[in-house]
């Protein structure tokens, strides 16, 4: 995610995928037709994604059983409440431990609700399957909304409700911020508590984000410019010689594998939440989260496990002004033991995405390039100076990042 560098190539010309207009605003109006982004797929070709929804919602084991079908499919996408995600096919976690996961983490029985394939654009167009949503031959399911919030996302959050509520206004008093003006940084998250761990064949990326509030002089997510969206991400660095210098369109093979967690086959639940009183109760909530592997412009050296929501400014915002989002990806192990780490959360701007619906919002999240209008798109929850190495490390980030980040135990 730091310094991220958008790589725009691959000209995606069929009526299903083109993007013709102008850029609207802004110093690119008039440039040459954009571009859908691209990611290099495991035989070294550049390939994009689709998403082709299901009829109506089935069970993750019925949509499992239908992707080993498919060619190319490469995750389920599912939703249940306040929780959205994918379960990846070609990951580390098999869709009964996943299942179980969900159950005892967030009380939820998903629906899933597309399979997500990749392929080149040129393919995609031309396979009729990818164009109409997919029968599943079976009644809807009705699944089990989420029900329950990870016990150390509830300890995190609660640990600063007290400070919170001391300074904050009545719950009457929520009217949505003025955005007209917003000021650098208050559309990030104030906290961030993020514990990256080792399970297995799995390294499991826990985040938890809190915002104050816009009624308490804080940030508050709705502060977010209408066409940008946010992008959580972690980094993890591999020193292997083979892999120093150079972007991801001229690395040498294995580069997605080296680092200690792999840049494909994640498995993401996010569970937006509103924290306050007692408890703190899962929220359903239009964010449309994405699974953000375009990082053509990234260097060799690094590995940006990042989730990305098109529509930040959906987060339910609790009594007292506050807010909170919780992001778990579950990423199959890297060849490396451990390594370097660094964190961020970045503004990436959507117009690309809402002018070409078809796209797979990681190919067109971010396309535009164009700078957060405040001049402050980035909030670092881990600068790679302090030299962190995961997997394995736990941490707070305070005050928008804008003091020094302090370990806990994991």
């Amino acid at each position: 995610m730091q310094g991220k560098t958008r790589a725009m190539v691959a000209l995606i010309t069929t009526s299903a995928l083109i993007a013709t207009g102008t850029i609207v605003g802004g110093s690119t109006a008039a440039a040459a037709p954009r571009q859908a982004k691209v990611d290099v797929g495991p035989t070294g070709t550049d390939v994009v994604q689709r998403a082709i929804p299901f009829d109506h919602p089935t069970s993750l084991g019925s949509a499992a059983k239908i992707a080993s079908s498919m060619r190319n499919a490469i995750a389920v996408t599912f939703e249940a409440g306040g929780i959205q995600g994918q379960w990846a096919t070609t990951g580390s976690i098999s869709v009964k431990d996943f299942l179980a996961r969900e159950a005892s983490v967030y009380g939820a029985v998903p629906r899933a609700t597309s399979i997500v394939v990749t392929d080149t654009a040129e393919n995609l167009a031309k396979d009729e399957n990818a164009q109409a949503p997919i029968a599943t031959g079976k009644p809807a399911f009705v699944g089990q909304d989420a029900t329950k919030v990870p016990a150390h996302s509830v300890a995190e959050l609660q640990s600063n409700e007290t400070s919170i509520k001391s300074k904050s206004k009545s719950k009457s008093s929520l009217a949505s911020p003025n955005i007209n003006n917003p000021s650098a940084l208050n559309w990030a998250p104030e906290d961030a508590f993020i514990n990256v761990t080792q399970d297995g064949s799995l390294i499991d990326f826990n985040e938890t984000y809190q915002w104050y509030g816009a009624v308490n002089n804080g940030n508050d997510p709705r502060y977010t410019y209408s066409d940008f969206g946010l992008e959580f991400g972690l980094d993890a660095y591999t020193n292997n010689v083979n892999y120093q210098g150079g972007t991801r369109d001229f690395c040498n093979s294995g580069f997605k594998d080296q680092p200690f967690a792999k840049d494909y086959g994640w498995s993401y639940t996010v569970q937006t939440v509103v924290p306050g009183g007692e408890d703190v109760e899962s929220a359903p909530a239009g964010v449309k989260p994405y699974a953000d592997y375009n990082d053509l412009g990234d260097s060799c050296n690094r590995n940006s496990i990042a989730i990305g929501l098109e529509y930040p400014q959906q987060i339910p915002i609790a009594d007292y002004g506050w807010s909170a989002l919780i992001v778990d990806v579950l990423a199959p192990r890297g060849v490396d033991s451990s390594g370097l780490m660094g964190g961020s959360v970045q503004a990436v701007d959507n117009r690309f995405c809402i002018g070409n619906p078809s796209l797979a919002l990681t190919d067109c999240m971010g396309v535009d390039q164009e700078s957060y209008p405040s001049g402050n798109g980035n909030r670092l929850t881990l600068n790679t100076s302090h030299g962190w190495n995961g997997p394995n490390t736990c941490w707070y980030s305070a005050d928008t990042g804008t003091t020094a980040p302090q370990l806990e135990e994991c």
